[in-house]
């Protein structure tokens, strides 16, 4: 038996895929910067955002596969303050590394 999920459940899937596809794309672009200019800060930053872009691959999986349900539970509270606080870590990182 299949249930139709609906557009919004399929929007709301497809911007998870979105965003981590993004985090994962600065992490690539971070780690070629660090790499073309010296190891620094920014080795961690890159770090970081390769570590969220995960978190928000395998959270945007479930919260799809959950979203299939007739009653979908919440958002998940714990993944987003993880990838908050790793998002905020990699910027201030990333600001640090800055040849002010």
């Amino acid at each position: 038996m299949t249930e139709e999920r609906g557009l919004p459940s399929e929007r709301t899937g497809l911007a998870w895929q979105r965003t981590a596809l993004g985090a994962g794309a600065v992490s690539l672009l971070l780690l070629y910067h660090t790499a073309h200019t010296g190891w620094s800060e920014l080795t961690a930053a890159s770090a970081c955002t390769a570590v969220a872009a995960v978190v928000l691959a395998t959270a945007g999986a479930r919260r799809d596969r959950d979203l299939r349900s007739a009653v979908p539970p919440a958002a998940p509270k714990a993944t987003l303050a993880v990838v908050a606080v790793l998002v905020t870590t990699a910027s201030v990182l990333a600001l640090a590394a800055l040849p002010w």
